[in-house]
């Protein structure tokens, strides 16, 4: 019981450490976004400022988008920095993968200083895992089921799948009021 209360300790000191580099992290982003001279545009991935859709996007345009998307994430939220905890679920997406066979891009695991019991897949090969629910999990099936469930998203490409389905249901509509009028 008294190595497990040491451990849970240290894991907070961790935590709060973590937490004040991510407060950082975002002091950091808030004081770029107050540099920025009104008017001016925001730096904004090439494929979204071309409204592209995303069904359309290369792997290259999915890649910076989603490197993007990871690095506004982490500005507004914080990263959680633990090496051996980025390690540790890295290791488990590395196994997972090796089933599920993404491919299309290198995986980018982000451990993020939200309280949320959460994870997600972004576009260009990246999963996010809020410590909150990191925090919540009892047993490494847990942890490896939410992973697996993401590698699938990404694997499966379910964000463009649907901005492809949209793009299908807004032509077929559009046919079917050009027929009627």
């Amino acid at each position: 019981a008294y190595e497990r209360t040491v451990e849970n300790l240290r894991g907070l000191a961790a935590y709060r450490r973590a937490e004040k580099a991510g407060e950082k992290e975002r002091k950091a982003g808030e004081k770029a976004a107050e540099a920025q001279k009104p008017g001016e545009p925001a730096y904004l991935p090439k494929a979204l400022l071309d409204k592209k859709p995303l069904h359309e996007w290369s792997l290259a345009e999915q890649s910076e988008v989603g490197d993007y998307a990871a690095r506004e994430d982490g500005v507004s939220k914080g990263f959680y920095r633990d090496k051996k905890l980025q390690a540790y679920v890295e290791g488990m997406v590395e196994k997972i993968n090796k089933v599920v066979d993404y491919t299309d891009q290198p995986l980018k695991v982000h451990l993020l200083l939200d309280n949320t019991k959460n994870a997600c897949a972004v576009i260009g090969g990246h999963i996010m895992v809020n410590i909150g629910f990191l925090k919540s999990v009892r047993f490494e099936d847990e942890l490896a089921a939410v992973l697996g469930h993401e590698l699938t998203h990404l694997k499966r490409q379910h964000l463009i799948r649907i901005s492809r389905d949209k793009a299908d249901l807004a032509a077929k509509t559009h046919e079917i009021l050009a027929a009627i009028m």
